[in-house]
């Protein structure tokens, strides 16, 4: 679909909401905020977004297609992108450390290197697209599996203090902007 004349903004400020880039721009123009994440690169990535008050029911097709080139999408009221922002942005930095435990894991117990990140990789991948094909709860699904050897209280507890964390560093920006400003 073709967008109209009068063009579109396209926002990445992670901190910046649109009514502070609107009232910078001084005219009526559509704006999209949006946050990539790393898995973008390969168009695999998961990308909240929040449309300005100019943006009109006919631009949306157009968004849309945009940012599907980059992966998937979650559109979010922008009181909620700060939260979305904590999870997807930041996110990955939370499995990469995992996919090479496991594999730098393997590969030490004897499966080669590339073997072992790739099936590392897969693996979380594969858990994660399981977890959104099904809609079922993590907790559901890993009762399919009969071995446990991860403090997995330990776990949900270190990653739920480091999407709080990340939540904190940038709702913590914003504030310090809008004071700024």
């Amino acid at each position: 679909p073709k967008f109209p004349s009068d063009g579109l903004i396209v926002s990445l400020a992670a901190a910046v909401p649109t009514v502070v880039m609107e009232e910078a721009l001084a005219r009526p123009l559509p704006l999209l905020r949006m946050i990539p994440n790393t898995p973008s690169l390969i168009g695999q990535g998961m990308n909240p977004y929040c449309l300005g008050k100019y943006v009109r029911d006919e631009h949306v097709p157009f968004i849309e297609g945009l940012l599907a080139t980059f992966g998937e999408t979650l559109r979010v009221d922008e009181s909620l992108m700060e939260v979305a922002t904590a999870v997807t942005a930041v996110g990955p930095t939370y499995v990469f450390p995992i996919i090479k435990a496991m594999a730098d894991t393997a590969a030490r117990l004897g499966l080669p290197d590339e073997q072992a990140r790739f099936a590392a990789a897969r693996t979380v991948a594969g858990a994660a697209e399981l977890v959104a094909a099904t809609g079922k709860d993590p907790d559901f699904l890993k009762m399919m599996i009969s071995t446990r050897t991860l403090d997995e209280a330990g776990a949900q507890a270190l990653f739920s203090a480091a999407v709080e964390s990340a939540y904190q560093k940038v709702s913590s920006a914003q504030k310090k902007l809008a004071a700024s400003g």
